[in-house]
């Protein structure tokens, strides 16, 4: 588990395996990096770890003795920014992985320094990983959500991503929690006119998106109901053809004259209001 010490500062190594067996294989390597050595060092001594750096150092676990690997620390770096530090990691293992040339002789698969990176993944490796993180919960941090966010400001998606973002997305509810937290995102942005035009065009000729449900309340809710306002300073009566019209006729919200009918309280302390 990934933790800060009590002063908020994380640790991180660089590191390097080595393999001592007696073989052609003999003196090849692997560079890693980890902000968590005890987790990796007991990944790598478990002889049934499947998730271990990759496909190139699976296969040479699965062929050679694990046991008679060395392991180096090649460099400790600490700081209390996680982000930083982890970039900072991925840059001197890049560095090792050059410099021991643990792409050709070792088991490392990318210059880049970030394991797997580079490497593109099948759609079924995509979907296998996406649901493991599912059933387990997974759930990225505050600060991880919010450096995610940083890292992808001004950056433009290509059609082809757009379209499956929405392919994705379709079909699919979104909980109660979601939409309070999607509305309370967009308050205060105005579209712009491009944007309007946009959304415009999209939905022509399209059917409406609320359900039959949905629109039966909205046209019941269109109907006028004719109501009566009685003052209660003098018991006058006056008969409105409309919720709305007596709201304009009382300078009231409508939904004041909504609220009074249903719960046959006063508006404004002085008028009562009942359908006619």
């Amino acid at each position: 588990m990934i933790t800060a010490n009590g002063n908020g500062v994380y640790t991180g190594i660089v590191y390097l395996r080595k393999n001592q067996n007696q073989g052609e294989e003999y003196d090849w390597g692997y560079v890693g990096c980890t902000l968590d050595p005890a987790e990796r060092n007991r990944k790598w001594n478990n002889p049934k770890t499947t998730n271990y750096g990759g496909k190139k150092v699976m296969e040479a676990r699965a062929l050679w003795n694990i046991k008679l690997f060395s392991y180096t620390v090649l460099e400790t770096y600490t700081d209390t920014d996680e982000h930083k530090l982890r970039e900072k990691l991925h840059e001197r293992e890049s560095y090792y992985i050059q410099k021991f040339d643990t792409i050709n002789k070792g088991y490392n698969s990318s210059y880049k320094g970030e394991g797997n990176t580079g490497i593109k993944k099948s759609a079924e490796e995509i979907a296998r990983r996406n649901a493991t993180r599912k059933a387990n919960g997974f759930h990225h941090t505050e600060e991880t959500k919010k450096h995610l966010s940083e890292l992808l400001k001004g950056k433009k998606r290509s059609p082809e991503f757009r379209a499956a973002v929405s392919n994705g997305l379709k079909g699919k509810k979104k909980s109660l929690e979601h939409r309070a937290k999607l509305s309370s995102a967009r308050k205060g942005i105005a579209m712009s006119p491009e944007a309007r035009a946009k959304s415009s065009a999209t939905k022509k000729g399209k059917p409406h998106p609320i359900s039959a449900e949905g629109m039966a309340r909205i046209n019941a809710a269109r109907v006028r109901h004719p109501v009566l306002v009685t003052d209660t300073t003098d018991n006058s009566q006056n008969k409105y053809d409309s919720k709305a019209s007596a709201a304009r006729a009382l300078n009231v919200n409508v939904g004041s004259i909504a609220s009074a009918v249903k719960t046959k309280g006063l508006v404004r302390n002085r008028w009562r209001i009942t359908l006619a």
